[in-house]
């Protein structure tokens, strides 16, 4: 891979990050390099998560500290849980899209996503540092208007964690 291709298919083409406008630095300054990407669920994340943000599952990617620079656009193609999509709330329209912060050293929030055709399309801009982990959750019914907000640019991701503490 290499931070000038347009889109990075990642996991079989579950998870797609648009970076026509944005590059990737592999440890030690390298340009491009091999990365492999894994779907992990909840209990096998080695990761630490912020109360109230705990995704049902992530992608980790390896190695860990390759760079995002630069604005990037993001689809995650929603898995089935139990044979079933059932478990998305009805009228769930937004989640918050998450992302490993390395200097919080947790999965953070890095923007909104909206839900179509079970897939998680990034809206808005989106604040992903790096390729360690990237998820989404779901949060409450009464958030919608929030994520939309932020979604929007009228909220920022501050905004947004302070709200969901």
């Amino acid at each position: 891979m290499s931070g000038s291709d347009a889109v990075l298919s990642l996991a079989g083409n579950a998870l797609e990050i648009g970076m026509s406008n944005a590059q990737l630095l592999f440890p030690l300054g390298r340009t491009s390099g091999a990365i492999q990407t894994q779907f992990f669920p909840f209990e096998h994340l080695g990761v630490s998560m912020m109360p109230n943000l705990r995704p049902l599952w992530a992608y980790a990617t390896q190695p860990r500290g390759v760079e995002v620079e630069g604005p990037v656009s993001i689809r995650i193609a929603m898995p089935k849980l139990r044979g079933s999509y059932d478990y998305i709330p009805p009228g769930t329209e937004r989640v918050v899209l998450l992302g490993y912060s390395p200097g919080r050293k947790v999965l953070a929030p890095i923007g909104v996503g909206r839900i179509e055709n079970y897939s998680v399309f990034s809206e808005g801009s989106v604040a992903l540092e790096n390729l360690d982990y990237i998820a989404y959750v779901m949060v409450p019914q009464q958030h919608q208007p929030l994520l939309a907000a932020v979604a929007a640019g009228s909220k920022s991701l501050n905004q947004l964690i302070a709200e969901l503490q």
